[in-house]
C-alpha cells in the first residue's frame, strides 16, 4: 500500500484560477505516476485515463461556475435579476412587477337613469379606439337628479386600468401549510414575459369546501403580520417573472382546507399599445364583466339590498377622460432593487419619516409620480407657507391649489400633517405654459395606501408643487425685473470659423442640450439648477466657440457671456420673478421647467 503523503498542496493562493481541464488532467497523471499504482494512466483509451478525463472536465465546469457566479450571492455585486430576487427575499423584500397604464375618467349618467344609489361591479370594461380599460373594485355612487349628470365623486376617487381581467384556471387545494399557487407566465423569445400581468391587480376568491360559500381573500404585505383567522394571501414576483400566491398555516393567516376551490383574477395589459391621450374615450359605454364563475362568486359576495348596474342600466352610463393615461412601467430592475431594498427593510412596512415616505412612493408609484418630496409640519410652515408671504400673498390659503388640497386632504388639526409634494410623470409640463398637477383620483390612491402603513398620529396631505418657469433673460442694472424681459432677450452662439457643422446643425444641437436640461425626467423637486454645467455642455458642442446673451433695452444693446435666465412662479409672475446666471438651489416644493420652449429655442442665433 502506498505510504506517500499527497495531502500537501504547495500552490499559490490564486492557483485555482489557472486550472482548466488540461492542467487538471496533467495533475492527475503526475500524481498517479509518482505513486506507480496505475501505470495505464499514460495510455490514451485506458480505463483510468477515461476517468481522469471525466474528473478534469467536471472540475473545469465547477471552476467556471465559481468564477462567474460567486459574486452573485453578494447584494452589492449581484447583477442578475434571478439572483437579486433570491437575495432580497431573505429580508422579505418583494420586487415590483410591471404596472399597466392608469386613466382618470368622468362617469356620465343620462336622463334614463333615475336618481338613486347604485353600484357598478368590479372588472367592468370600457373599450374605445381598440383599447380596453377596466375597473378593479366595486364603485358606488349616487345620482342626485333625473336629468343628465356627471357623477364627479366617481372620477375624483377612482381610476380605470388598461387591460382586461382574466380568470386563472380553478385550483383545488390540498390543504397544506403555506400552500402556494404560481401563476405561470412563460418567457418569450426576446427575454420579456409574454403576458403583461399588472402587479397591483391580482384578486383571490376561495370557496370553502365545508360551507360551499365564496369569500374574497385580501393581499397582505406579509403573512407573518396577520392572525390565524385572517383571510389573506401573500403575493410575490419570483425570479422567473411569475407571481406566487401563498396562503397561511392557521397561525399566520388562515390555511386552505383540503378541497377548497381557489379562483384567481388578474389584469392582463396591452402595455404601451394601451396608452391613450386626453379626450380619447369619446363617451364610451360600459360592458359588465360576466362569466359563469364570477356570477357564482357574486351570488355570495354581493349584498342583495343594493342596486347594481345591470346590462340595461349600463347603457345609460358613459365614460370620458380629460387627462391622458400614464405610461406602463417595467418590473423593478436590479439597480432599483439595490437602491430600494435597504430603505424599505429599515422602514419595516411602516411610514415614519420622510425617507420612508419617499421610498414607498418611488417603489410603488413610479408610474404616477416623477418626483416627490416630503415636508413635516414645521418645514411646511417655515418654507412653503413662508414662500407665499415672501412673494406678497397675505393669505396663503387663498391660493386656489393650496385651498383645494387643504379642503380635500386635511383635517381640523394642522400640527400632525405629513405634506407630500408630487409631480406627475405624464403631462406635467406638456404645454410649457401652465403645468399640470397630479389628478385627484391618483392622489386619493396614494393617500389610501399610506393610510394603511402610516403612524397613527400622522395626517397625510397631497400637495401640488410650485412650478418654476425658466426663460432666457438679461436684466439691466437698476431695472425693475419683470417677465417681459424674456421677449427682448436672445442667445447668440458664435461658430468656429472652420467648423464642419452648419449653423442649422449647431442650433439644433444647442436646442437639444437646453431642452434635455429642462426635461421632466431629468429634474426633481428641490434640486440644484446647475447652469454652469449647462454652459459647459453647450461649449462642448462641436463648432461652438462662445455663448453670449443679448438684450435690446431703450435702444441700447446689453451683453453678457454665458447663459442668463429669469425665473418665476407662473401663477404670480410679477411678484416672484428673479434672475440668475449662476447655479441656484430651488426649494423642496419647487420644480423647474422651460417656459414656452418652442419660442425660446427659436430665439437662439448662430453667428
Amino acid at each position: 500500500m502506498a505510504t506517500t503523503n499527497y495531502t500537501e498542496f504547495n500552490l499559490p493562493r490564486e492557483a485555482y484560477a489557472t486550472f482548466d481541464a488540461v492542467s487538471l488532467r496533467q495533475l492527475f497523471i503526475d500524481r498517479l505516476n509518482d505513486s506507480g499504482a496505475f501505470p495505464d494512466i499514460n495510455y490514451e483509451g485506458s480505463n483510468i485515463s477515461s476517468l481522469t478525463d471525466i474528473f478534469a472536465l467536471s472540475y473545469h465546469l465547477l471552476l467556471f461556475y465559481l468564477n462567474n457566479t460567486a459574486s452573485e450571492v453578494i447584494f452589492n455585486q449581484t447583477e442578475l435579476y434571478e439572483n437579486m430576487s433570491k437575495v432580497v427575499s431573505l429580508i422579505g423584500y418583494k420586487p415590483q412587477g410591471r404596472q399597466t397604464a392608469l386613466l382618470n375618467f368622468n362617469l356620465n349618467a343620462d336622463l334614463n337613469l333615475p336618481a338613486n344609489f347604485y353600484t357598478l361591479k368590479r372588472f367592468s370594461q370600457i373599450t374605445f379606439n381598440g383599447n380596453t380599460y377596466s375597473t378593479n373594485k366595486d364603485i358606488s355612487f349616487e345620482k342626485l337628479t333625473d336629468i343628465a349628470e356627471v357623477i364627479s365623486s366617481v372620477g375624483n376617487n377612482n381610476l380605470i386600468y388598461q387591460g382586461k381581467f382574466k380568470e386563472y384556471p380553478v385550483y383545488t387545494s390540498i390543504g397544506e401549510a403555506f400552500e402556494q399557487i404560481t401563476i405561470t407566465n412563460d418567457p418569450s423569445n426576446n427575454g420579456e414575459f409574454d403576458k403583461f400581468i399588472d402587479n397591483n391587480n391580482i384578486f383571490v376568491f376561495v370557496k370553502d369546501i365545508y360551507t360551499g360559500v365564496w369569500s374574497q381573500w385580501n393581499e397582505t404585505s406579509s403573512l407573518f403580520l396577520i392572525d390565524a383567522n385572517t383571510l389573506g394571501f401573500d403575493k410575490k414576483l419570483n425570479e422567473f417573472g411569475r407571481y406566487e400566491v401563498k396562503f397561511g398555516n392557521n397561525v399566520n393567516g388562515k390555511q386552505l382546507n383540503p378541497g377548497d376551490t381557489v379562483a384567481i383574477y388578474y389584469l392582463e395589459s396591452d402595455g404601451n399599445l394601451g396608452t391613450v391621450g386626453p379626450n380619447t374615450t369619446s363617451s364610451s359605454t360600459i360592458a359588465l364583466y360576466n362569466t359563469a364563475q364570477f356570477r357564482d362568486i357574486g351570488d355570495d359576495i354581493y349584498n342583495t339590498d343594493l342596486i347594481y348596474i345591470d346590462a340595461n342600466t349600463s347603457k345609460t352610463l358613459t365614460v370620458s377622460n380629460f387627462f391622458q393615461s400614464t405610461t406602463p412601467t417595467n418590473y423593478e430592475s436590479v439597480t432599483q432593487i439595490r437602491q430600494n431594498a435597504p430603505i424599505l427593510f429599515t422602514a419595516q412596512n411602516r411610514a415614519v419619516n420622510a425617507t420612508d415616505y419617499n421610498a414607498f412612493l418611488t417603489k410603488n408609484y413610479s408610474d404616477i409620480i416623477n418626483s416627490s418630496s416630503v415636508l413635516n409640519n414645521q418645514e411646511y410652515v417655515s418654507t412653503y407657507i413662508k414662500y407665499f408671504y415672501d412673494i406678497g400673498l397675505e393669505q396663503p390659503n387663498s391660493n386656489e391649489r393650496v385651498l383645494f388640497n387643504q379642503v380635500q386632504f386635511n383635517d381640523a388639526c394642522d400640527f400632525n400633517n405629513i405634506n407630500i409634494f408630487i409631480v406627475p410623470t405624464v403631462g406635467a409640463i406638456s404645454n410649457q405654459l401652465t403645468p399640470n398637477t397630479v389628478p385627484l383620483a391618483q392622489k386619493q390612491l396614494i393617500k389610501n395606501f399610506f393610510n394603511e402603513i402610516k403612524c397613527e398620529t400622522h395626517n397625510i396631505t397631497l400637495n401640488d408643487p410650485i412650478y418654476v418657469a425658466f426663460s432666457f433673460g438679461l436684466p439691466v442694472q437698476g431695472e425693475l425685473i419683470n417677465v417681459d424681459i424674456k421677449d427682448t432677450t436672445v442667445v447668440k452662439i458664435k461658430r468656429i470659423d472652420n467648423s464642419v457643422l452648419s449653423k442649422e446643425q449647431i442650433k439644433t444641437q444647442v436646442g437639444s442640450v437646453i431642452s434635455n436640461f429642462f426635461k421632466l425626467e431629468n429634474n426633481k423637486l428641490g434640486q440644484l439648477i446647475d447652469i454652469n454645467k449647462l454652459n459647459i455642455d453647450l461649449l462642448n458642442i462641436a463648432g461652438v466657440k462662445s455663448i453670449m446673451v443679448e438684450r435690446t433695452y431703450n435702444g441700447d444693446v446689453y451683453k453678457t457671456p454665458n447663459l442668463s435666465f429669469i425665473y418665476w412662479n407662473p401663477l404670480y409672475p410679477n411678484t416672484s420673478v428673479q434672475s440668475t446666471s449662476q447655479n441656484i438651489s430651488i426649494e423642496k416644493f419647487q420644480f423647474p421647467y422651460l417656459y414656452d420652449e418652442t419660442k425660446q429655442l427659436a430665439s437662439i442665433i448662430v453667428e
